[in-house]
């Protein structure tokens, strides 16, 4: 049986993504949620799925949380095949509106949660398994032309450069890391105005991911393959 472990699999892409996986066979998936009780969307899926998606309650801002996560893998000796890191916040002000209190949320959640979630579950991550960190083209140092989403960007940036430097830590155990775009997606982070539905890009990430090896680990690729300037 593949084990896969997605964060933030509540709404949107993670929700898209956890249902795709346990669609494929042999195939359970872990998703992972910060309030399981208030989820009625990813437990109806669950249902859907026959139970091949397991909901549980983690709090990728919380090192006690993902402790407790890594801790009942371990008991159930749980090897993850793919784990995707896609919990996300967001806030769109600019420069001379950032606020302290959001921003060290933004920080928290986006950058450094996957860095403890990885943290805690790369003796989970089997030898050759696949780690995906959920990135922005707005990470992009190259592209930048305005401060729009500034605190996003840069936590998205930071984790970019998470990713790259997890390619070359794992590279020995022959796991390949990924900082993957989703695109510009209709969801409720992405708003109305977005020109993808979350269908095309599950469908276009699950590709991706699909091919996804030790020669590619590294990368910053969009839901198409495409490469991204740093």
């Amino acid at each position: 049986m593949r084990n896969v472990l997605i964060t933030g699999a509540n709404r949107g892409l993670g929700l898209a993504l956890a249902e795709h996986f346990a669609s494929l066979d042999d195939t359970r998936v872990f998703a992972t949620t910060r309030e399981a009780s208030t989820a009625s969307d990813l437990h109806d899926t669950s249902k859907r799925c026959g139970d091949r998606i397991e909901v549980i309650a983690v709090d990728v801002a919380s090192a006690t949380s993902i402790a407790a996560l890594a801790t009942m893998l371990e008991a159930r000796d749980v090897t993850l095949d793919v784990l995707v890191n896609n919990a996300g916040t967001a806030s769109w002000t600019s420069f001379g509106e950032i606020d302290e209190a959001t921003s060290a949320e933004i920080m928290r959640v986006n950058a450094l949660g996957p860095v403890l979630v990885t943290q805690a579950l790369a003796r989970r991550v089997r030898d050759g398994g696949k780690i995906v960190n959920i990135t922005s083209t707005l990470g992009s140092i190259e592209r930048a032309t305005s401060s729009w989403g500034l605190v996003y960007s840069m936590s998205k940036a930071a984790l970019n450069m998470f990713s790259k430097i997890l390619s070359i830590e794992l590279r020995d155990r022959h796991i390949a890391v990924l900082a993957l775009h989703p695109g510009w997606v209709r969801t409720r982070m992405g708003g109305d105005e977005a020109p993808l539905e979350i269908a095309q890009s599950v469908a276009g990430m699950a590709k991706v991911i699909d091919g996804l090896d030790l020669e590619n680990s590294g990368r910053y690729l969009t839901y198409e393959g495409e490469p991204l300037p740093w």
